[in-house]
Parts: structure tokens; sequence; C-alpha cells
């Protein structure tokens, strides 16, 4: 855990799995959840719950091509419950953005040498978008129900 913009930083730049309070805000916790590097998502197996996984790029693209296929108003309707709030992103200076705009979300994927790939959400847009980010960066994280 990261309870300030510091140990976020410091996390990140040694490799550290953290996740932190969204805005550094307990009240925010429950409308935004928590945020997480791409260390703590990945190395860190106990994250995702008994029966759970971090959702792979396949996953992403099935949800992707779901969601294309909807009409705007059923597109609308199904993201609401999707997402929930918009979460927004921490960036690797400690820095939080995007709040009720944008959510992140990590993916599960092999380690890379500084960049690592996640899965975006705009507001007012209806494209769930693949993204680049820095391993630093503070993500969200949806899990996946193992088959069986």
């Amino acid at each position: 855990y990261a309870e300030t913009d510091e140990e976020y930083v410091a996390a990140g730049s040694t490799g550290e799995g953290v996740w932190c309070l969204n805005g550094n805000d307990t009240e925010r916790t429950h409308s935004y959840g928590l945020l997480y590097n791409w260390y703590a998502v990945h190395r860190q197996a106990s994250l995702s719950p008994f029966g759970w996984r971090i959702p792979t790029q396949s996953d992403w693209d099935r949800l992707a091509e779901y969601i294309d296929s909807l009409t705007a108003a059923e597109q609308d309707e199904k993201l609401k419950l999707f997402c929930g709030n918009f979460s927004g992103s921490r960036g690797i200076n400690g820095s939080f953005g995007g709040q009720d705009i944008t959510a992140y979300w990590w993916r599960q994927m092999p380690e890379l040498k500084a960049f690592s790939w996640g899965r975006k959400l705009g507001k007012t847009g209806r494209k769930l978008e693949l993204i680049d980010g820095f391993q630093r960066f503070g993500f969200a994280v949806r899990c996946v129900k193992v088959d069986g």
C-alpha cells in the first residue's frame, strides 16, 4: 500500500507492487475503487480472488467485439453496469487524473522492459481502446471468472 505520492513513486521506481486509494482519499474508494501498478497485478498471485483471474488480451477483445455489436442505447445501458464510476488513473509521478472521465484497466501479460498494455474506456466514447502505459501507472483491475 502506498499512502503518499512519494511512496507510490518510490515503489514504481524499484518495481515493487503497490496499490493506492484513488486520490489518496478513503471517501473516494467506495465510488472509484483502488488503483494498482502493473507490478502488483502481475507479481502478486493473491490479487485475484479464488476462482477469478486477470483478463487476457483475448478476454478484452471479446468484450470489445460485444460492445461494438450493441446499439448506442444498449451501449449506454450496459457500460454503466460494467464501469460503475470512471476511476481515472495514477501517473508515474504520483498524480491522479481522469476521474469521472476515463476508466483504465490492466490486462494479463508477460513482463516487458518498461511498458505494458491495458484497456481504456472514455465516458463520452464507446470504444474499449487498447493502450500502452508505463508499468508504474496506477490502473484499476477487473477480474474474469475462471471457467469450470
